[in-house]
């Protein structure tokens, strides 16, 4: 009775580390010559900060001098090589199981676009400004396009939180600065679920790739046994020849 229950309180306790969110944000900022990068992992109440990035340029090292290499001592005999799997072989599998490798990473990137992770935060924060007007008004309506399109992407086929997107245009002189702020998160059990999900779809490749495996090996052996039957023939020809030879001479 005690050992189901430790083996019960164990199962929760590994169910309830499982179901804990890991999440990681990311912190980015640009203005002119100006950079700033932070970066932060949370999981649990365990939270890893990154030192902030920047443009602080580092001291260059000396480059290092290259130590002459020893020469290794050529082998006497040589091995034989042996004979490996034929690339053509991989390649023909390759494309006649294109439909499976197709189905494979389609469930692989639907399972981690639209279930595995979770996007709680964005924002998007972007002035553009150049020193010509109409090249400013066409660079934003481009901007504009995109940013706004991918985020309604993301809002349709992503788990996506609380997001907000600012963009305004600088007419006055030219000027370029970005504030983006992103936070996703994930779990312990969206990635073993992932993982189930892509071994699910692979192993009919799998399977296919050890039976196509054993064939070539098959296949070698015949080659190797022809090639032996027929160097044992040209041995015994020789050796016939040169019986002939010494009855000749005596």
């Amino acid at each position: 009775m005690i050992i189901r229950i430790i083996i019960a309180a164990v199962l929760i306790l590994l169910a309830v580390i499982s179901l804990i969110p890991i999440s990681c944000g990311i912190y980015f900022r640009w203005h002119e010559s100006e950079t700033e990068f932070d970066l932060e992992l949370k999981y649990g109440f365990i939270k890893i900060k990154l030192p902030r990035g920047g443009d602080k340029q580092k001291p260059k090292k000396e480059p290092e001098k290259e130590k002459p290499k020893k020469e290794k001592p050529e082998k006497e005999a040589e091995k034989k090589p042996k004979k490996k799997l034929d690339i053509g072989a991989i390649v023909s599998y390759a494309w006649d199981s294109r439909a499976k490798i197709k189905r494979l990473i389609a469930a692989v990137l639907g399972y981690i676009i639209k279930r595995m992770i979770k996007i709680n935060k964005l924002k998007i924060r972007l002035v553009i400004g150049l020193d010509d007007a109409m090249q400013t008004a066409l660079i934003f309506g481009a901007a504009n396009s995109v940013i706004f399109g991918a985020v309604g992407l993301m809002d349709r086929y992503m788990r996506l939180g609380s997001h907000s997107v600012k963009l305004k245009p600088a007419f006055n002189e030219p000027h370029i600065f970005t504030e983006d702020e992103v936070e996703i998160s994930t779990s312990i059990f969206n990635v073993l679920a992932l993982a189930v999900v892509a071994l699910w779809y692979a192993l009919p490749l799998i399977w296919g790739f050890v039976k196509m495996l054993l064939q070539n090996k098959k296949d070698n052996k015949k080659e190797q046994n022809t090639e032996q039957k027929m160097e044992g023939l040209k041995n015994g020809k020789s050796d016939q020849g040169t019986d002939t030879n010494r009855d000749n001479l005596a």
